[in-house]
């Protein structure tokens, strides 16, 4: 098995690296992990697409919760 087979991470290992340190809970294997990979292009495309996401969640529940008490 070559050293790239071996650094390749799936989606699934990189979207819960990326929500670990969103949250500040990555741990110190994992961060190691992390950057040995080879995929830092992925972690950047994940880590946007997370954040607009996270943002817009947060906009329709700021929206929802207007609505609900009836605030303009």
């Amino acid at each position: 098995m070559s050293d790239i087979e071996k650094n390749k991470l799936s989606n699934w290992q990189v979207v819960k690296s990326v929500l670990a340190s969103f949250i500040g809970i990555q741990s110190s294997k994992n961060l190691e992990r992390d950057a040995s990979s080879n995929s830092m292009g992925r972690f950047v495309i994940i880590a946007i697409i997370l954040a607009v996401a996270i943002h817009g969640l947060l906009y329709l529940l700021a929206l929802y919760i207007s609505w609900a008490t009836g605030v303009e």
